[in-house]
């Protein structure tokens, strides 16, 4: 857990090269590309909590990216990226 948002957060830990949120999905996801040093990351977060216009409740979007970490951790597939 983090105490400020991801936004914020991912701000002050690189630079931020891309945002996917409600105007390119409609999960209720925001989804971050990040430049850390000379890395690129794709970062996945369940999106704000108030979103009304989400398919799926906060608390169900949180059960998913859960739930894609577990089997991440138990499938080793050189198809799927690396969990980190």
């Amino acid at each position: 857990m983090i105490a400020q948002s991801p936004d914020d957060f991912l701000k002050s830990t690189g630079q931020v090269f891309a945002v996917f949120d409600e105007r390119t999905q409609d999960s209720g996801n925001i989804s971050y590309g990040v430049l850390a040093g000379a890395r690129r990351f794709f970062v996945k977060t369940a999106g704000m909590p108030e979103n009304s216009k989400a398919h799926l409740s906060h608390e169900q979007r949180v059960a998913l990216l859960r739930n894609a970490v577990s089997f991440r951790q138990h499938v080793d597939r050189h198809a799927l990226p690396e969990l980190l």
